[in-house]
């Protein structure tokens, strides 16, 4: 079985060979996915459409897990909410992938993509690929509401979850991630 991590937001995917030409794909995160594949590229190719900017790793380098993962999302919301967004929609998904926090700030329509870690944050430069993504899930989440005319931005929020339970998050957020692309 190999494991792979998404560098976007932790989650993590697996790929396991069951037999001669079957491969089963299982990404655990709130979509779901488990789907099987003749190979194991194939399989690759279907995790890859799901979310961009996964790579390898350990089975024990997942670094956060799924209540890591809850807590630093329910964090950025808070600080986004202190700090005068409304959070309109959580974990908001398309067939181009999922956008973890949509709200307003003022009259900016504001989509954000919470990252967790629980060491010391890498920083990972967008690529244009994952511009284009969040492009076309912003496309997507406006053509399925009914909004006024507005300003659209692209904020990452970084959050370092502490091992503590009770722990303090330290918090960062990048505004306009996508700016000077």
């Amino acid at each position: 079985m190999k494991t792979y991590r998404n560098n976007a937001n932790g989650c993590k995917a697996e790929i396991e060979r069951l037999g001669e030409g079957q491969w089963r794909l299982l990404v655990p995160d709130g979509s779901r996915i488990r789907t099987l594949h003749k190979s194991e590229k194939g399989a690759y190719k279907k995790m890859l459409a799901h979310r961009p900017s996964w790579r390898e790793c350990d089975a024990d380098d997942m670094g956060c897990d799924r209540l890591t993962l809850a807590r630093a999302d329910e964090a950025a919301c808070k600080f986004l909410t202190c700090h005068g967004f409304e959070v309109m929609e959580r974990g908001w998904g398309c067939p181009y992938g999922t956008i973890d926090i949509v709200g307003w700030d003022g009259d900016t329509l504001v989509f954000a993509n919470v990252t967790a870690e629980m060491k010391a944050p890498r920083h990972r430069k967008l690529t244009e690929a994952d511009r284009e993504r969040l492009e076309a899930i912003a496309l997507e989440y406006i053509g399925s509401h009914d909004l006024p005319e507005c300003t659209v931005r692209f904020d990452g929020v970084s959050v370092l979850v502490p091992v503590r339970e009770a722990g303090q998050c330290l918090i960062r957020h990048h505004v306009g991630i996508t700016n000077g692309m």
